[in-house]
């Protein structure tokens, strides 16, 4: 697992800001088939931004500015952790081998003659992007002036989220 950040704030009477970026990377725990073409491992790579700029207009006005921005992939088998989970709860080990000694995989279909090795590594893969940005912008007129502790206070936000994903399955060879 990797996180890393890096913020940076600062500024004046007249404006503020604050700036961070971030990236994090997390890799599963699954072991992957040597010759599959695709990844199988359970994986995340995420970059993320936030941004926050708060300006004096005038004495009595304030603008905020916020931008954030979220980009994640993931990884994962074709077939959730649950779902691994429930056959190695239905499969003996005494039933068949990891491999097949001539390297083929072993099981074969129906519920409870498949080989969860088989499943992980060789059943698909799933890929998942989450997309989201986060925008807002206030506006705050102090009227003191005119009734102590009176403000005016505007907001406004926009949001877009995008997720897409692709799974891929296939139903590998398998023989008993």
């Amino acid at each position: 697992q990797t996180i890393n950040n890096l913020g940076v704030s600062g500024g004046s009477e007249a404006v503020k800001y604050y700036v961070n970026l971030g990236y994090t990377s997390q890799q599963g725990s699954y072991n992957e088939e040597a010759g599959n073409v695709y990844k199988t491992n359970a994986a995340l790579n995420r970059y993320s931004f936030r941004s926050n700029v708060d300006i004096k207009v005038a004495k009595n006005v304030d603008l905020s500015l916020g931008l954030s921005a979220i980009i994640s992939g993931t990884n994962y088998p074709a077939y959730d952790a649950d779902g691994v989970l429930f056959y190695l709860k239905l499969t003996n080990p005494m039933v068949m081998p990891f491999k097949n000694p001539d390297g083929s995989n072993s099981g074969a279909t129906g519920d409870l003659i498949i080989n969860p090795w088989t499943r992980i590594t060789k059943s698909g893969y799933t890929r998942q992007s989450y997309n989201t940005t986060i925008s807002n912008l206030g506006l705050k007129w102090n009227l003191s002036s005119i009734t102590p502790g009176l403000s005016v206070r505007g907001l406004a936000s926009f949001d877009v989220v995008d997720i897409t994903q692709n799974v891929r399955t296939q139903s590998p060879d398998a023989f008993r």
